[in-house]
């Protein structure tokens, strides 16, 4: 009895490890993606395929932030070449597919759809067919 019981701990242990949403994690979660993806979200870092680093001189503030009724708010604010902070909020949608893919419709402004790499509750990864896209909360 006692070794049916270690079998089947190290089958459940091996199903929830091999079992991953994302490429980079986390393998299982508490929270499903529509409640980690809801919140505020800095961006920090942007790289091109070939891993090249986006320079971010000049961009004071980045963010997604999105709520519970799939709408989101995108904030960029930037030094322009007079000194001065502006600031542009663009709203719209977005969705959810499956588990690892995100849809942004930016109302009047662009649609881009994102492969999420990882999402846990304080850290986003996203790919499309140009740059890579690195979050925080």
């Amino acid at each position: 009895m006692c070794l049916r019981i270690k079998y089947i701990i190290v089958a459940s242990l091996f199903a929830f490890t091999s079992c991953y949403k994302y490429q980079e994690g986390p393998s299982f979660s508490v929270l499903n993606p529509e409640q980690r993806i809801k919140g505020k979200w800095d961006l920090y870092g942007v790289k091109q395929f070939d891993e090249t680093e986006i320079n971010f001189a000049g961009l004071d503030n980045y963010y997604f932030e999105f709520d519970d009724d799939n709408q989101l708010i995108r904030t960029i604010t930037y030094l322009n070449e007079n000194n001065q902070y502006n600031t542009y909020n663009y709203k719209g949608n977005y969705k959810l597919s499956g588990d690892n893919f995100l849809e942004i419709d930016v109302l009047g402004y662009e649609k881009s759809w994102f492969n999420i790499l990882k999402l846990t509750k304080n850290e986003l990864v996203m790919y499309n067919q140009k740059e890579k896209l690195f979050l925080k909360k």
